[in-house]
């Protein structure tokens, strides 16, 4: 695990975040900086909730992500604990507790999720706890409650744990005394626990939300006709000045606006309205709503890992630490089968095998991606070490025939090219090399990119970005090979019209670079120093611009700094060299006059 997140923090994605990862980090600053918005929790909040508590803790902005790789290492190693000492604990047996923690700490995929600011480890860690509490409250050892109080507090992080908040009540109607009393406390802590969340909302948008509303668009479109059983797929081309927007999100709302352009648009009627979607798709198309179930169920049991946000098999392979590690899924689906054959009488493990069959019904219900099937790795472990009470009766002969199916399910064809979305994680690789200034290796992935799909309107507005930038930091490159991809992506990139403004000032059309410069110009938008910066240069400043120039000067803007060190200004130069420090402010400088410098005529 060290090996591994190691290596991963050196990497441009452990450097950089991107996808969801950057999404929980900016929510996390929100809650630290009580800044969240005027509206109930859009994603779960139990995983930036802790992040905020570091930051208020004092770990440092900056030190965010590693903070998190950090809790997630944690997190990961008191699961594997907790399933070894269940696994002991049911199985009667040390080797049992050893398989049992080998295969959740040496496996490959929960140690891919470990490197990055996401909620799966927390939550898979406070459900293996919870379980844990269940089977001890199955043998009288404690209340169903506290069972239930692990299990909202994960499903606070992961809804699609809500599921599993069915088995603390169900269990204290078989406890032999007081039923009545048993029920109401296994109750109790999820409705203490998500009540508390519905008061937050209320404070936060007078609405009280029980649940995040993230859901319900998520629940169309894992359903509708045309799905493909697998992961979220996105079917719009839409921009955002917020680099840590949801993708789902934004698509949501601009989806709603075409369908409903005369409804309210504000997010309770938008979730009502895609819930109602969702009902009517099933309940129009039922047979092929089920057909689409058979699908996700054939991918829940696949051995391929299904794409979410990233592509495991892509980061495996460039992983020196994951890429020799033969542990997979269909070896941990293999002896967890085998292992749940060889007990299935037994109470305690039928209420294990429950646990499957809820958890898994919850990953049905949306997405089978990576992500959403890695809570049942620990379930499955935990039956594995079934395994070593394994003797020549008639149990073994049952133990290898629902060993042998399983192996099958795992290693049938899926059917598709499971490389497909391998163009995603050369762009996410590239977006965020080209944020650390590591041109070569940003150039290097898009280059690997074009041979999969290099029409793709993302692709070739981060194209734009890539060339652009490192273009810009070689003066020896006299080509400009990004304004093609920058002219054809501006339909949809702000940032690529923002570049062909700067393209129109160096081929001499000053009037359509102004304009362009104008439009970027947006105030508090990710792109308004450096458009402001240019119309300094081109001398077209309103009052109220130069009133935002100057601002932004004194908050210290690399770009604005940059252009006023440039013409001569002592001062600003000066604070240029405090803020970024010799190097990168005659970097910058450089960058900024070789920008900037004049038209052709």
């Amino acid at each position: 695990m060290v090996g591994q997140l190691g290596a991963y923090s050196l990497t441009a994605t452990g450097l950089v975040p991107a996808g969801d990862d950057r999404e929980i980090l900016a929510l996390a600053r929100q809650i630290a900086h009580h800044t969240l918005p005027h509206e109930a929790f859009y994603r779960a909040p139990g995983y930036p909730a802790v992040l905020a508590l570091g930051l208020q803790l004092g770990v440092p902005d900056a030190g965010l992500l590693l903070f998190a790789r950090g809790l997630n290492a944690l997190c990961h190693l008191i699961t594997a604990v907790l399933v070894g000492r269940l696994a002991r604990s049911l199985w009667a047996s040390r080797a049992a507790g050893l398989l049992a923690a080998a295969l959740v700490g040496f496996n490959p995929v929960l140690l891919h999720f470990a490197g990055d600011a996401l909620d799966i480890t927390l939550a898979i860690t406070l459900m293996t706890a919870g379980i844990v509490s269940l089977v001890h409250a199955q043998r009288g050892r404690c209340s169903p409650g506290l069972a239930a109080f692990w299990l909202s507090l994960a499903a606070l992080c992961r809804p699609q744990l809500v599921p599993l908040l069915l088995l603390p009540p169900l269990l204290s109607l078989y406890l032999p005394s007081r039923k009545g009393q048993d029920f109401l406390r296994a109750l109790a802590p999820a409705a203490l626990v998500f009540g508390c969340f519905g008061l937050v909302n209320q404070q936060l948008a007078d609405d009280f939300r029980l649940l995040p509303w993230q859901g319900a668009y998520n629940l169309w479109a894992a359903n509708h006709p045309g799905a493909n059983g697998r992961h979220f797929e996105q079917t719009l081309s839409v921009d955002s000045y917020d680099p840590a927007a949801n993708t789902a999100r934004l698509e949501s709302e601009a989806l709603y606006r075409q369908r409903e352009p005369t409804a309210p648009q504000d997010y309770p009627t938008a979730t009502r309205y895609w819930q109602a979607q969702a009902l009517t798709s099933i309940r129009e198309s039922p047979t092929a709503w089920l057909a689409l179930m058979g699908q996700k169920l054939r991918y829940l049991l696949n051995n391929e890992e299904q794409y979410n946000n990233k592509t495991y098999a892509f980061h495996k392979a460039r992983s020196r630490w994951l890429s020799p590690n033969p542990l997979c899924w269909a070896l941990v689906l293999t002896c967890g089968v085998a292992g749940g054959a060889v007990g299935w009488k037994r109470q305690d493990i039928r209420l294990l095998l429950l646990a499957i069959g809820l958890s898994a019904g919850g990953v049905l219900l949306y997405y089978v991606s990576d992500r959403f099937r890695t809570p049942l790795v620990p379930l499955l472990s935990v039956l594995a070490g079934g395994l070593t009470r394994l003797r020549l009766t008639r149990d073994s002969g049952r133990a290898a025939g629902s060993a042998l199916t399983a192996l099958v399910l795992a290693l049938l064809p899926v059917g598709y090219d499971p490389r497909e979305t391998f163009i995603q994680d050369h762009m996410m690789v590239a977006a965020s090399a080209t944020a650390l200034g590591r041109h070569a290796e940003a150039l290097g992935e898009l280059a690997a990119a074009t041979q999969t799909d290099s029409q793709r309107t993302t692709f070739v507005a981060l194209s734009c970005v890539v060339q652009f930038n490192a273009w810009l930091a070689d003066a020896e490159n006299t080509t400009s090979a990004w304004t093609e991809n920058c002219q054809q992506a501006a339909a949809r990139s702000a940032s690529a019209r923002l570049l062909n403004a700067h393209a129109a000032w160096r081929a001499g059309n000053v009037e359509a670079a102004i304009a362009g410069w104008r439009e970027a110009a947006v105030p508090g938008g990710p792109d308004e120093a450096t458009a402001l910066a240019a119309l300094s240069v081109a001398r077209a400043l309103t009052e109220a611009e130069q009133r935002r120039f100057i601002d932004l000067a004194n908050q210290g803007s690399e770009s604005v700094l940059a252009v006023l060190a440039n013409v001569g200004d002592v001062r600003r130069r000066q604070q240029l060299l405090e803020t970024l420090g010799p190097a990168r402010a005659q970097s910058a400088m450089r960058a900024a006059k070789r920008l900037w410098d004049k038209p052709a005529p």
